[in-house]
């Protein structure tokens, strides 16, 4: 996690005061604000719609039991664990 707040700190100090953005995003594929909500934290909310989204039908596991289903009806307990994992 880290990695990317570094990522995050170079980039934004080095685009203001040189310009140059190249270097960390290769072409300019999207402006700065764009680039900066691509990389922002989720919110809490935002993941939890992610998740709440799934499509219920997918596959289940080796086990039997679609990993949908253990999210919707977990949420309660894993939820601040998936949200730490994404953010």
């Amino acid at each position: 996690m880290d990695f990317y707040r570094n990522l995050y700190d170079d980039f934004n100090s080095n685009a203001h005061t040189t310009g140059n953005t190249e270097h960390f995003i290769g072409p300019a594929m999207v402006s700065f604000e764009e680039n900066i909500s691509l990389i922002k934290c989720p919110y809490f909310l935002e993941i939890k719609d992610v998740v709440f989204n799934l499509n219920g039908n997918s596959t289940p596991g080796p086990d039997g039991f679609g990993g949908v289903v253990f999210y919707h009806s977990c949420w309660e307990i894993t939820r601040t664990d998936v949200c730490t994992i994404f953010q």
